[in-house]
């Protein structure tokens, strides 16, 4: 059962994220959506209380928790610089959102995970489905 209804949590990623038209909120936002997504999967594999841990905390967890499997370092990878970014964005004053390490990531995990394609792609709702497609694979690792 655990699992069951995880296409609506990757709709609901990119429904949240598909009105927004700046990329800084999309990077933001997008990183807090896959933040409780972890919590999720993380519930899923019998941590308590995941909500009180970092990001990073989080995604040293799910390494640690994971399967061996093909995906299961695409996905802490992809976590790991998404995270990456998020901070460069929230430290950096002069850090420029639009100089291509957003589509960068998003282009590396178009590469390697799957999603539904839910508008016709644009460099902007490229990167809004890699969020979603990004949370359908870490939803799908954690299923036990």
């Amino acid at each position: 059962m655990k699992g069951e209804f995880d296409f609506f949590i990757e709709w609901g990623v990119w429904s949240n994220l598909d009105s927004l038209t700046e990329y800084s909120l999309i990077l933001l936002y997008g990183h807090i959506f896959l933040e409780k997504v972890l919590e999720l999967a993380l519930d899923r594999l019998g941590v308590k209380d995941p909500e009180n841990q970092s990001f990073n905390s989080k995604v040293i967890r799910l390494r640690n928790l994971l399967k061996e499997s093909s995906k299961k370092e695409s996905i802490i990878q992809a976590l790991t610089e998404l995270n990456r970014l998020r901070n460069k964005l929230a430290h950096e004053f002069k850090f420029d959102i639009k100089n291509g390490e957003l589509e960068k990531w998003s282009d590396e995990v178009h590469n390697k995970f799957d999603g539904e394609k839910y508008t016709k792609f644009t460099a902007r709702t490229r990167i809004v489905h890699s969020f979603s497609f990004l949370a359908k694979a870490i939803l799908a690792s954690s299923k036990v």
